[in-house]
This record gives C-alpha cells, sequence and structure tokens, in this order.
C-alpha cells in the first residue's frame, strides 16, 4: 500500500503542477485575474516604507493597540473601509524573482496532498475506476471550495479570481485522478 501512495502521490502531484502551468503560464488563464496599480512607482514606495517587514498587511486597520478604546477603533476602521474602501495585501520586500525553490516547494506540497488523496482513496469503498476517479474528483472540489471561497468571502477576491482557484483545483484533481485511479486499482 506504501508503494500505492508514493507512486499516485507522485503522479499526482507531477500531473497537478502541469496543470498549474498551463493555467499560469501558457493561456494567462489564471494571470489574467491579477489588476495593475496606477502610477506604480508611488503605491510601490509608499506600501514598502509603510509595511517595514515582510507580511501579510489590512487597511485600515481595525484592532485596538494597548490604551485605545476597542469600539472606537472598530468604528472608525469601519467608516474607513465603507468611505475609501481596504487593502488586504502580501508584503515581500526584495523578494527574490527567481522560480525554482518556489517550484520544488510546489511540487512537494502537491506531493503530500496527493498522497493524502491516495491514502484515502484506498481506503475507502471506491472499486471501480470511475468511482476512484470520482472520488479523487470530489476531493478537489471541497478542497478547492474550501480554500477559495472562504477567501472570497472575508477578503472581497473579485469572482473571476475564485471560479479560477476553484476550476484550477478542481481539474488538476481531476487530470491527477486519472493517473491515481488507475494506480489504486
Amino acid at each position: 500500500m506504501a508503494k500505492k501512495i508514493v507512486l499516485g502521490g507522485l503522479a499526482g502531484a507531477v500531473i497537478i503542477f502541469f496543470w498549474g502551468f498551463v493555467t499560469w503560464a501558457l493561456t494567462g488563464w489564471r494571470a489574467g485575474s491579477f489588476q495593475r496599480f496606477g502610477n506604480e512607482a508611488t503605491v510601490s514606495q509608499s506600501i514598502m516604507s509603510g509595511a517595514g517587514a515582510a507580511g501579510v498587511y489590512l487597511f485600515p486597520w481595525g484592532m485596538a493597540g494597548p490604551g485605545e478604546d476597542e469600539a472606537k477603533v472598530q468604528a472608525a476602521a469601519m467608516k474607513q473601509q465603507e468611505e475609501v474602501g481596504f487593502v488586504f495585501a502580501v508584503v515581500a520586500p526584495k523578494a527574490k524573482a527567481e522560480m525554482g525553490a518556489p517550484m520544488v516547494l510546489h511540487v512537494a506540497t502537491q506531493f503530500l496532498a496527493c498522497m493524502l488523496v491516495m491514502w484515502l482513496l484506498l481506503r475507502s469503498k471506491a472499486q471501480t475506476f470511475g468511482e476512484r476517479w470520482q472520488f479523487v474528483i470530489a476531493f478537489g472540489v471541497a478542497a478547492s471550495i474550501a480554500c477559495y471561497a472562504p477567501e472570497s468571502v472575508w477578503w472581497h477576491y473579485p469572482l473571476a479570481w475564485t471560479i479560477g482557484g476553484i476550476g484550477e483545483i478542481t481539474i488538476g484533481f481531476a487530470l491527477a485522478g486519472l493517473a491515481m485511479a488507475r494506480i489504486a486499482r
């Protein structure tokens, strides 16, 4: 069983990785969801000087600090959000532009996910190829909805970004499931 878990995990990870390459690099399907800032140099300078360190940032900040009234801080942040909007951003000062290490980490995380799916699949009651394939697809659908839908709700991700992410993961697991269902027999 361990051999099937590793082989299915590896096959699934490679297939999902290449599907991601297709959606991002070859077709631009996923990259098309990004927007560009006007006056990028000014925005970049403002964000980088205001952030100070790598991390996830939220504006307006609605959490009280020491000595601040929680209700007043939250009310002011809500008012500012309604009048101006908000920003949810990942800031990575002087991030390296190389792709090698991120690609390896990406495949490694997909490998772990696909090994988990194989472990679950091998313990399931799925008998036929079609049942095993549907099992893997169901995992992809559930995982993508669980990851993308809440982020969309709370952080106002555009519908195109959310549907694109759900679609990318679901289709990736459907393609990977073809190999994984065969290996699991």
